[in-house]
């Protein structure tokens, strides 16, 4: 007879494998109902592995997607729970690079909100040096747009 843990382990690791499944297919919506179904599975049962796993799949899923504001909140919300997880960290790193692309890509396009909220979200991610750069030019939107 399976013991508590284990059941909730086979379980758990079958949700995973339909979610990789429904990525596969592109399916992400209903993947992310997997995603947040193992999350409250795992929050119930004070699995915080289980749950940091999920939130960086879901990280991951919405970095896909192109929808780096989710990325990052995911990402975060894993952090919340392994702040000195590496690979969290430097997940951060690259998705803060890939977001301030995205935002300088719809700022040539006058999306300016997006661009700051790119901008924004990247700025706990970049050095010091990138970050004057990107706080200087998140003023110069901030302008734009009260224009």
């Amino acid at each position: 007879m399976l013991e508590i843990s284990e059941y909730i382990t086979k379980n758990l690791q079958e949700m995973y494998n339909v979610a990789v499944t429904l990525l596969k297919d592109k399916k992400y919506d209903e993947a992310v109902e997997i995603y947040d179904r193992i999350i409250c599975i795992c929050d119930m049962v004070k699995y915080v592995e289980g749950k940091t796993m999920a939130y960086m799949s879901l990280a991951n899923l919405y970095y896909m997607k192109n929808d780096y504001k989710n990325a990052f909140e995911n990402a975060n919300n894993a952090l919340g729970y392994e702040s000195e997880n590496e690979s969290i960290k430097e997940f951060l790193k690259e998705l803060s690079k890939e977001a301030v692309k995205y935002g300088m890509a719809k700022e040539e396009n006058g999306e300016y909100d997006v661009a700051i909220n790119m901008f924004t979200s990247a700025l706990p991610y970049i050095g010091n040096k990138r970050r004057e750069i990107i706080e200087r030019e998140i003023n110069i939107l901030k302008g734009k747009n009260n224009e």
